[in-house]
């Protein structure tokens, strides 16, 4: 399988488990915390495989690829953001740090992706 259908198919299922985390944990499921980290490493694994094509000279616009790059570092990081209001019990702030922060930054990140990826 080529790197850019496992990197397709990696961040695909991220995008479906975290939605699935996020209903999940708005019906109060505690199993929502297990399926967001697995949506994180398969994001995290499909951006390190994105990194290995670009040191090795896959690109198609310095500018679009560059932006794509940071959206996807900072959804990484609020990832991360969001994983603590979780575990502190922020519970208010967590599920609208999810709704309007995190998920609409990994969003513009996925469909930047599909972009340069066609």
């Amino acid at each position: 399988m080529s790197i850019l259908i496992q990197i397709e198919l990696l961040m695909t299922v991220a995008l479906f488990l975290y939605g699935i985390a996020y209903v999940m944990a708005k019906n109060k499921n505690k199993w929502h915390k297990a399926v967001a980290i697995v949506g994180f490493l398969m994001d995290a694994y499909g951006t390190l495989l994105m990194f290995q094509i670009k040191k090795g000279g896959w690109m198609t616009g310095v500018l679009v690829s560059d932006i794509h790059t940071i959206l996807s570092l900072v959804a990484l990081i609020l990832f991360f953001v969001q994983l603590t209001l979780g575990l502190t019990r922020k519970i208010k702030w967590h599920r609208r740090f999810a709704l309007w922060v995190f998920f609409p930054v990994w969003a513009l990140a996925f469909l930047s992706g599909a972009f340069l990826a066609h």
